[in-house]
């Protein structure tokens, strides 16, 4: 039997005593009968102690219960006994320390009184109201916080009365610990009221006159813990506000971390020595990914502040990720040195570091025992699962289906949130085996359509295609009615170019599930349109056998979509997207006429589909646009982007003096920021994917950056990524230069730049500002050439863009194309 307590639940785990000596009797009582007496505890550190020294147990986590023997029980009074003479000696030390105190305390009021009779009566009124009196009561019952300034006082103490309220069960008579951060331990006494009363002194420091005390009293432990910290007159809080410490943690807490910057770096500026300031400029780049920078800040809080468990644990953790295994082995090492003073969750999270430092330093044997006594005290500590699993993994078929199982768990308790599960899953199942161990090892969840859907999608954000790609076909599998798993399933098609199974895939979908409808809208009426397609679908729907084919438009019913019905719509959308993509142009005018009915006035953009209905209103509105048919032998030039590449799609422009169609190369939603060596997000798949479509020495028109300009660059200068948003421009616009280069090397193309389009009003400014820094790169870069054409968009104050050249607000007009073959003529002569 284990059970489980809380400090304050000592009553709890006796009635749960109790209640297991009265089931045993019931069972058992005709030849033995069990008392609370007979019980004893078995704490981890194998330590043993009789029930009615329950309180006497330092480490409340799991006790084992079980029969005592006589043995034991000469062996429990043995150590009762030790236990006794441990505590007589204790309350020695204890009074003689008290005594010491109160001869403490006596010397500083006698030199608080000195210093009153020299204050001028307005700074004692000052110093009453913010709490600086020589007497604080502190009393309370529950573990609590208690703040207030005090003015900066060097050898002068400050006297604290504490009373403790009685509880039924025990005596109000006991001995308090008081912990001063940076100063020995002290110990006072309760009478027999449970009064008791202390003094300390603040420790002495440079550059501020205030501090903050932080007092936490924990009455189940008998301790009282005050931290002071210095304080600057703008950190005080005025009239119940809060302080700009404060201010920073909410802003950090909020992630924006730019705000939490600038007050840190403020409060650094006024005293350099702020301990909290220097942690939050640690917190705010750490959680930045600029790790030298926070090193640099922590190291400081720690040669100010040596020897505090939390500042060296951050000062390991850091090391960790910085691979310096040695230095972190240092930290923790330090740490351990306060094990007494910290939570048991905190052990164990610097037990792990000290796991992982003695790995990185290359003491396997010592991580190995490291992590085996965390895992005896904690098998549910994720970072900790996820060692033992790396370790294992490799050595036997039971290892690598036991270390599957403990990451899935750790990935479903944290709902997909740690990243180091996700990576080390992916590891585990591109061993050898790892997809047939992951299906027999997730039994239930692999007819879940439910599971199947997370960890596929889990998996498919880290770059995990072909494995995301088997576990989302599962799921189709699993619930062949459901649009859901086959709209996810197709995306991931797309991202693969492999996009005529999805059209494949979709109308099989369609055939088997006539009676489906979106509002009365009968899906089945799109079969005859899908069918007319033969082979492949890449530049075809051109067939004589639409002629035939009658269209019965049907309006829907005016209500609020269904999540299925929403689904199901989304599925049409990606095949009018992927067939438009393909060059199937003539098939959608019939498409579009039966589907642009449960599109028109529903405001889709607001639902859970509005990626694919912004795919489909754009494409909608280009095929209403006259484009020449295409020859049979065109020749292209590929325009790779995101969904800027549907407006110049298919449509001819000439080149070189002949006529060229302008091939779209698609990579859904890709960003600059995720094309870097190290990026995994999925759109960085799709691209490269799309690239290898393209000919040798091809022409290719690259047109990144949007996305980067509307969301990535602001957004990681709010995060603190780059410290403002030149920075950010010029590391977005160096990945873009590096993967440019690489591809026409590798397949000897010819390159030119496309500016990134200014439609969009609210962020025309921060694009024009990319464009600019842009240009002067390639210009600078041999090999690639820039369009320069952006200028005639705009209008002659140039904020704004001229209307022709709009699509959507969004997107640019397929108008736009005469500047850009002026443009890449230019270029060519």
């Amino acid at each position: 039997m284990v059970v489980k307590w809380d400090e304050e639940e000592v009553g709890k785990v006796k009635d749960i005593l109790k209640l297991f000596c009265e089931n045993y009797n019931r069972k058992h009582g005709e030849t033995r009968t069990l008392n609370p007496e007979d019980l004893y505890l078995k704490t981890k550190d194998r330590t043993f102690t009789a029930f009615d020294s329950i309180l006497k147990i330092k480490e409340k986590s799991d006790v084992f219960v079980h029969h005592m023997s006589d043995d034991m029980k000469e062996k429990v009074q043995k150590e009762r006994k030790q236990f006794e003479e441990q505590q007589e000696k204790r309350a020695a030390n204890d009074k003689q320390t008290v005594e010491q105190t109160n001869n403490d305390k006596e010397k500083g009021e006698e030199k608080l009184k000195e210093e009153e009779v020299r204050k001028p009566d307005t700074e004692k009124k000052t110093t009453q109201k913010s709490g600086t009196s020589t007497s604080k009561d502190v009393s309370r019952s529950q573990c609590h916080h208690a703040d207030w300034m005090c003015p900066h006082m060097k050898k002068s103490n400050i006297s604290v009365k504490y009373k403790r309220k009685p509880k039924k069960d025990t005596a109000a008579k006991s001995d308090f610990k008081v912990q001063v951060e940076g100063a020995p331990p002290s110990f006072f006494g309760l009478d027999e009221d449970g009064e008791g009363e202390f003094n300390f002194q603040p420790p002495c420091g440079q550059g501020s006159s205030k501090y903050k005390l932080d007092f936490v009293v924990k009455p189940s432990e008998k301790t009282i813990s005050i931290k002071a910290e210095q304080i600057s007159d703008d950190d005080e809080p005025h009239d119940g506000g809060e302080s700009q410490m404060e201010k920073a943690k909410k802003f950090l807490e909020e992630s924006n971390c730019r705000k939490a910057r600038e007050i840190y770096l403020k409060a650094l500026e006024e005293n350099p020595k702020c301990k909290e300031a220097l942690i939050g400029m640690f917190r705010v780049y750490r959680r930045a990914g600029r790790i030298d920078e926070a090193l640099g800040y922590i190291k400081q809080a720690d040669e100010l502040h040596q020897y505090s468990y939390k500042i060296n644990q951050m000062l390991g953790d850091t090391y960790l990720e910085k691979r310096q295994g040695r230095d972190a082995l240092l930290a923790f090492t330090t740490c351990m040195r306060s094990r007494d003073k910290m939570s048991r969750r905190r052990l164990h999270d610097i037990k792990i570091g000290l796991c992982r430092s003695f790995l990185q330093a290359g003491k396997k044997s010592e991580g190995l025992r490291s992590l085996q006594s965390l895992l005896s005290e904690n098998l549910e500590h994720h970072k900790a699962l996820l060692e033992y699993a790396a370790m294992i993994y490799q050595k036997t078929t039971l290892a690598h289906k036991e270390s599957i199982t403990m990451v899935l768990t750790v990935i479903t308790q944290s709902k997909g949130k740690d990243k180091e599960a996700i990576q080390l899953l992916i590891k585990l199942l591109r061993h050898q085996n790892g997809m047939k161990y992951l299906q027999s090892e997730i039994h239930e969840a692999w007819n879940s359509f439910t599971a199947l859907s997370f960890l596929g999608n889990s998996l498919r954000d880290f770059g995990a295609i072909p494995e995301a790609t088997k576990i989302l076909q599962r799921a189709v599998d699993v619930e062949p009615k459901n649009p859901r798993p086959l709209l996810n399933l197709m995306h991931l098609y797309e991202v693969q170019d492999r996009h005529q199974e999805a059209v494949e895939m979709a109308l099989q979908y369609l055939k088997k599930n006539t009676s489906l409808n979106v509002a009365g809208v009968q899906c089945s009426s799109f079969v005859p349109l899908l069918e007319c397609v033969h082979n492949d679908i890449y530049l075809n729907g051109t067939s004589p056998g639409m002629s035939g084919i009658v269209i019965t438009v049907v309006h829907p019913l005016i209500r609020v979509y269904t999540d299925d019905e929403l689904y199901l719509l989304a599925v049409l959308f990606t095949l009018v997207k992927i067939l438009f993509i393909k060059g199937s142009i003539r098939l959608l005018h019939g498409i579009h006429r039966l589907l642009d009915p449960c599109h028109k006035d529903r405001d889709l953009h607001l639902t859970l589909i509005r990626n694919e209905a912004a795919y489909y209103a754009t494409i909608s509105e280009l095929i209403t646009i006259d484009m020449c048919p295409l020859p049979e032998t065109p020749k292209f030039i590929y325009f790779a982007s995101d969904s800027h590449c549907l407006t110049p799609a298919w449509r001819t422009i000439e080149y070189k003096g002949t006529p060229h169609v302008i091939h779209p190369l698609l990579a859904t939603g890709c960003k600059i920021w995720h094309l870097r060596p190290e990026g995994v997000f999925y759109p960085k798949d799709s691209f490269f994917n799309m690239m290898k479509i393209v000919p040798k020495r091809s022409t290719v028109i690259f047109n990144m950056g949007e996305i980067d300009c509307r969301e990535g660059i602001i957004f990681a200068v709010e995060k603190c990524k780059y410290d403002n948003v030149e920075d950010g421009i010029a590391k977005v616009i160096d990945i873009y230069l590096k993967v440019m280069k690489k591809l026409k090397s590798l397949y000897n193309l010819r390159v030119f730049v496309h500016p990134v389009n200014p439609v969009l009003d609210m962020t025309r400014s921060m694009v024009m500002k990319f464009n600019l820094a842009l240009e002067e790169a390639v210009r600078n870069m041999p090999g690639l050439t820039w369009l320069d054409f952006v200028d005639e968009m705009l209008a002659r104050d140039r904020k704004q863009i001229q209307p022709q050249y709009s699509l959507d607000q969004t997107h640019l007009h397929p108008c736009y194309l005469s500047l850009l073959e002026q443009a890449i003529n230019r270029k060519h002569s």
